[in-house]
């Protein structure tokens, strides 16, 4: 009798046994099942573009603005000029530089009309000079230095006339002359280098 208590209680502690295993059993392959929520990634910051070079040798180079607009375009001639140009957003060239290869260079101002309004050069002799223009184009101011030393500046009429020019020479000597509508010289003014100086005169037609 004792025996076959023995084996009641080994028979009871085996399905015991048994039952933990299998709910062990269970438990894993629920949690193995269960839902798993998505793993929250960082955001990934844009690439940064900075790159560094020692020389760029081209015919030609263009900048893009963020919409895709070409705002800036330089590039070199077969004649051995080399050019320049600035784009506004409206793809209308705003500035120009140029250098030529007969040794002048330049640099022209555009209006939102796509006019000419400023436009400064140097020649190859040495002069220079800076002309100012109306909404029209015609010339309206111009200041230009020569490669003797001598310097002028002048005043135009929306007729392209000259009516006031002031001028330096390369002796030393410097005057002023006021023009009608004519193109006749009405006043003139002067010193000489020698100390000598002519008040302004009226000169008649």
């Amino acid at each position: 009798m004792e025996m076959q208590q023995q084996i009641d209680r080994l028979r009871a502690t085996t399905r015991r046994l048994q039952i933990g295993i299998v709910a062990l059993v269970l438990g894993a392959v629920i949690w193995e099942l269960r839902p798993v929520p998505a793993p929250v990634l960082a955001p990934v910051p844009p690439p940064v573009l900075n790159v560094s070079y020692d020389s760029i040798t081209c015919k030609e180079w263009r900048v893009i603005d963020k919409d895709g607009k070409e705002r800036i375009h330089a590039g070199t001639n077969p004649d051995g000029a080399v050019t320049m140009q600035w784009i506004d957003p409206d793809g209308k060239v705003r500035i120009v530089a140029a250098s030529f290869a007969d040794g002048q260079s330049g640099v022209q101002w555009y209006d939102r009309n796509g006019k000419v309004r400023i436009g400064a050069g140097t020649n190859a002799d040495g002069d220079a000079s800076v002309l100012w223009l109306d909404m029209d184009e015609n010339m309206r101011m111009s200041g230009r230095t020569l490669g003797d030393g001598s310097a002028s500046f002048r005043w135009y009429d929306k007729d392209k006339r000259v009516r006031i020019a002031a001028s330096t020479f390369s002796s030393g000597g410097a005057g002023m002359s006021w023009f009608d509508s004519d193109g006749n010289r009405r006043i003139n003014a002067m010193t000489r280098v020698d100390g000598t100086v002519i008040l302004p005169n009226s000169e008649s037609k």
